[in-house]
C-alpha cells in the first residue's frame, strides 16, 4: 500500500514539473480566509503536501500500533501458553512411554483451563490415572471431559473401557446405549462386555459386524482383532460344551480367514471338530492350512481323524515328510495311520523314530497301545511308565 501511494505522489510531482517546464511558469497556489490571502508556489505546495501526508501517515500508524498493543500482547500470551501446552504434552508422552504415570499426569494437566485441546488433555490424564489406580482422579477427568461441548461421546467410550477393565460390563453397556454402532470402537466394547457376561446370543449377533469392519481395513484394526479371537475362542468352547456340532462347523463359513491366521485358534477349532466327528471338514482345513504354514499340532490331529481314507492320508503325510522328515509330530501321525491299518511293524518304526526326534506323551501312548495289541506286556509297561513320567514332569 505504501509503495502504491509513493508511486502516485511521485507521478504527481513529475506531472507538475513537466507542466511547469512546458508552460515556463512556476504556478501559484492561493489560499484565502476572509481578508487573509496566502500565496505559495505550486512546487512548494506540492512538497508541503507530501510532507504533511508522510507526517499524518506515520502519526496514524503509530496511533494504530498503540491501539492494537493490548490485542497483540493477548495474542502473544496465548501463543506462549499454547507452546507451553504442546511442550507439556510432549513431555507427557515421554513420561507415559517410560511408565512414569505420576509425572505424565502433572504435565498433561498443565494450563488445562486455557488449553485449546482440553478434551485431549482430560482424556490422557484419565488414562494415566487409570494406569496407577487413581480411580477418583480418573472419574474427575472423565466427568470434566463429558462437560465439554462435544466431549460426551468420547467420555462415554473412555469410561466404558475403564468399566470393562474393572469387570463391570453392565455399567459399560449402559454407557454405550446412546453411541452409534457404526463406530468400530463401540462394537469392540460391546463384544468385550458380552464376553464378560457370557451372552452367547449377543456375541453371535454382534461379532459378524465387528469382523466385517476389521476385514475391510485389517491393518488399521489389527488390535481390535484380538476381540474377534476371544469371541471365537468363547463360541468354539460353548458349542463344544453344548455339543452343537453343526454350529461349530458353521463358524468356518463366516470366520475362516481369521481362524486360519491365528494358530492357537485354528488348533482349537480343528481339535473340537475332531471331537465332534466333523472329520471331513477338519481334514480339508488341515490340508489347506499346512500348504501355507506348517503346524505340528495340526499334523498330530491329522492322524486322529476317523475317516476311511487312511491310505490316501498316508500318501499325503509321506509327501509332507519330504520337507519335514525330522518332524516328530509327522512321524507320530504316520505311526497312527499305519496302526489303523494294523501295519504293526511300520507303525512301530514310525513311532520309535518319532521318539528319537522328540519324546511326546502321545507317542508313548500310541506305542503302549501297539505293544498291548501285540501282547508285549513288558514293552507296554515300559512305554506307559516313560509316558507317565514325561506327562507328570512336563
Amino acid at each position: 500500500m505504501t509503495k502504491k501511494i509513493s508511486l502516485v505522489l511521485f507521478g504527481g510531482l513529475m506531472i507538475t514539473l513537466m507542466a511547469m517546464f512546458v508552460m515556463r511558469e512556476q504556478g501559484v497556489a492561493v489560499f484565502s480566509y476572509g481578508e487573509i490571502t496566502w500565496e505559495l508556489s505550486l512546487t512548494h505546495f506540492y512538497f508541503a503536501a507530501i510532507a504533511v501526508f508522510i507526517l499524518l501517515y506515520w502519526l496514524f500508524r503509530f496511533i494504530g500500533k498503540i491501539l492494537r498493543l493490548p490485542t497483540q500482547l493477548k495474542l502473544q500470551k496465548q501463543q506462549k501458553t499454547r507452546l507451553e501446552i504442546l511442550n507439556a504434552l510432549d513431555n507427557t508422552l515421554i513420561h507415559a512411554a517410560l511408565h512414569d504415570w505420576d509425572s505424565a499426569i502433572k504435565t498433561s494437566t498443565r494450563h488445562i483451563k486455557d488449553s485449546p485441546i482440553k478434551k485431549g488433555q482430560h482424556s490422557y490424564t484419565a488414562y494415566c490415572a487409570n494406569e496407577i489406580g487413581h480411580i477418583d482422579m480418573r472419574t474427575t477427568h472423565v466427568n470434566q471431559l463429558r462437560a465439554i461441548e462435544g466431549g460426551a461421546s468420547a467420555a462415554n467410550l473412555l469410561e466404558a473401557g475403564f468399566m470393562l477393565q474393572d469387570k463391570k460390563p453392565e455399567k459399560a453397556l449402559s454407557l454405550l446405549e446412546d453411541e452409534s454402532i457404526e463406530d468400530v470402537s463401540v462394537l469392540n466394547y460391546y463384544c468385550q462386555a458380552f464376553l464378560q457376561i457370557k451372552d452367547t446370543q449377543a456375541i453371535e449377533h454382534t461379532l459378524p459386524k465387528l469382523f466385517l469392519r476389521t476385514q475391510k481395513q485389517p491393518q488399521k484394526y489389527q488390535a481390535i482383532q484380538n476381540t474377534c479371537y476371544q469371541c471365537l475362542h468363547y463360541l468354539i468352547e460353548t458349542y463344544h460344551v453344548k455339543t452343537q456340532a453343526e454350529s461349530l462347523a458353521e463358524l468356518w463359513k463366516t470366520y475362516n480367514k481369521i481362524i486360519q491366521i491365528q494358530p492357537s485358534l485354528l488348533e482349537q477349532f480343528v481339535h473340537r471338530l475332531n471331537q465332534h466327528k466333523q472329520d471331513v471338514l477338519a481334514e480339508q482345513i488341515i490340508v489347506s492350512s499346512l500348504q501355507q504354514n506348517w503346524n505340528e499340532r495340526l499334523v498330530q490331529t491329522f492322524g486322529l481323524l476317523q475317516l476311511d481314507n487312511v491310505e490316501q492320508r498316508i500318501k499325503i503325510a509321506q509327501q509332507w515328510s519330504i520337507e519335514h522328515k525330522d518332524s516328530a509330530s509327522l512321524l507320530l501321525t504316520l505311526g497312527r495311520l499305519h496302526k489303523q491299518l494294523k501295519h504293526w511293524g511300520q507303525a512301530k518304526n514310525y513311532l520309535e523314530s518319532s521318539l528319537s526326534r522328540q519324546p511326546l506323551v502321545a507317542t508313548y501312548a500310541e506305542l503302549t497301545d501297539l505293544h498291548e495289541q501285540l501282547n508285549e506286556v513288558a514293552d507296554a509297561h515300559r512305554c506307559a511308565k516313560k509316558g507317565l513320567y514325561l506327562a507328570t514332569h512336563d
